[in-house]
């Protein structure tokens, strides 16, 4: 989760490995960051939940992995 796909960074993707929950919000990492999946997949192994979230609607890789693959319409992304 090293602000993957932003200019911020709220923890090392490494943190991973002590999280219990991983929320991936609008990222491909399995496609497009394959250090910092592996340490997604590991945490989902022993047993870290993680959630992704994208409104493009095709997080494959990471869906795979994830407890919770949510889809929300582009629109209600709004601040």
């Amino acid at each position: 989760m090293e602000g993957i796909g932003s200019g911020a960074v709220t923890a090392p993707f490494t943190a991973a490995a002590d999280a219990d929950v991983i929320i991936v919000i609008g990222a491909r990492p399995t496609e497009n960051h394959p250090v910092a999946a592996t340490f997604f997949k590991q945490a989902a192994k022993r047993g870290a939940k993680i959630f992704v979230m994208d409104p493009r609607g095709h997080t494959p890789g990471a869906a795979r992995y994830g407890d919770l693959a949510l889809h929300p319409p582009a629109a209600t992304w709004r601040c």
